[in-house]
């Protein structure tokens, strides 16, 4: 997930956060309205969402072409989070790389992420949290401890986690 969000900001293009345990018809509201051009998945994927599907569990072990980095201006969009606000209908917030890099620039000072930090990833990928847990930590030099959910739904693995990882 954390490559694939780098790479497409890399490429100049903008990602789309969709957690894999959203339900079907969500995922396809979201798709028929932010219309993107192609997905990135794994083989969980199993409904045909009629988009073009990258499956990322093909890449590991093949020869990649490396492509250089594209410019973006700071207006460019950088990613787009779907909440479902006050009416439960999936609405598209738009973030530009001004914005993203406002929220990861205070993030890291607020926080006092540095190159000796270690921050959880464990927000799920659908949620703004996620985006700054990644590109904070990455920006200052930081490390990323990823939490899988079973961990982060068990309070006491979860705290003996941070501990065992100085997060």
């Amino acid at each position: 997930t954390i490559i694939s969000m780098l790479a497409i900001i890399a490429s100049g293009a903008a990602f789309l956060p969709i957690d894999k345990k959203t339900p079907d018809e969500r995922i396809k509201k979201i798709i028929h309205t932010a219309q993107p051009k192609f997905a990135i998945c794994d083989n969980s994927i199993n409904e045909d969402f009629e988009i073009p599907f990258i499956n990322i569990d093909d890449c590991f072990g093949k020869n990649i072409t490396k492509r250089s980095y594209v410019h973006t201006d700071g207006n460019d969009l950088a990613y787009v989070i779907f909440t479902s606000g006050s009416t439960g209908e999936p609405k598209g917030v738009m973030i530009e790389h001004l914005g993203m890099n406002n929220h990861v620039s205070e993030k890291i000072r607020l926080l006092n992420i540095n190159r000796d930090s270690v921050v959880a990833y464990s927000a799920s990928i659908s949620f703004d949290i996620s985006i700054w847990q990644v590109f904070s930590t990455l920006c200052a030099g930081g490390t990323i401890e990823v939490i899988n959910n079973s961990t982060v739904m068990n309070v006491k693995k979860l705290v003996n986690t941070i501990i065992a990882h100085n997060i």
